[in-house]
């Protein structure tokens, strides 16, 4: 195995476990503060203890995310067009000022297979990824389109469906590009780092049977590339709840 599927296959390693004590902290902690809230309601604390509780809130959804990256998270695979998803998530709510923000969504189908939440996820790090590579404005796009009979490293050739996601951001050069999917990497300060990154897309990706890569360069933005297996058209998507080319 090359030395970057070693590191991502420790990092997965690492995540499983910490998040699994995590967890583990997180059950003590929490339950003694939501017992002291209740028994003290009205009294002394009340804010320090709202505080103490929506730490763990947070913390919760941080060891959600590592599980994510060390496959061990519960995921409910189910049917669905993802099109219609981009569509249904309103992601352009994300974006204001200066920033223009476009879809490329085609009119066939584009079914899908995996965790409906899973997929949220990842849509919103990408499109918030994107973002975030913008100075003051800029241009973000994204697009799905159906890949008939496309053959994508050792998966089937039936079709895939492309999600892609591009910024006219300043792009990266090939060793901040070599990291992108490392856990907690960010090009900006640490005080800005949103958490764990494209790590999280790149876990749940793999998970559902497809595959992902990066397109950048200094000067030219970045494109992430996402192709996940299409499901036949034949087969019943599940209602949508609201809230190619070859690899180089």
């Amino acid at each position: 195995m090359h030395e970057g599927g070693e590191t991502m296959d420790a990092m997965r390693l690492l995540a499983g476990r910490v998040a699994h004590h995590l967890n583990n902290l997180l059950t003590v902690v929490g339950g003694n503060a939501s017992y002291l809230n209740r028994a003290l309601a009205g009294r002394e604390f009340d804010a320090e203890l709202g505080d103490i509780l929506d730490a763990c809130e947070h913390a919760g959804e941080l060891s959600s995310r590592l599980l994510s990256i060390s496959g061990c998270r519960w995921a409910d695979p189910r049917v669905f067009d993802l099109c219609d998803l981009v569509s249904d998530m309103d992601l352009g709510r994300y974006f204001s000022g200066d920033v223009l923000f476009c879809s490329d969504l085609v009119a066939e189908p584009c079914s899908v297979r995996l965790d409906l939440s899973h997929m949220k996820d990842l849509l919103i790090e990408l499109v918030l990824n994107a973002r975030d590579a913008l100075e003051d404005s800029g241009k973000v796009r994204i697009g799905v389109e159906y890949l008939p009979g496309t053959s994508i490293e050792d998966g089937p050739s039936t079709g895939w469906v492309q999600l892609e996601v591009a910024d006219s951001g300043p792009g990266m050069d090939r060793e901040t590009l070599s990291r992108a999917f490392h856990p907690f990497f960010s090009t900006h300060p640490f005080s800005e780092n949103r958490g764990l990154g494209l790590s999280v897309v790149h876990a749940i990706v793999r998970q559902s049977g497809g595959t992902l890569k990066i397109f950048s360069a200094l000067g030219r933005g970045t494109t992430v590339r996402v192709w996940l297996p299409s499901i036949a058209s034949d087969s019943a998507p599940g209602p949508v709840a609201s809230s190619s080319p070859q690899l180089a």
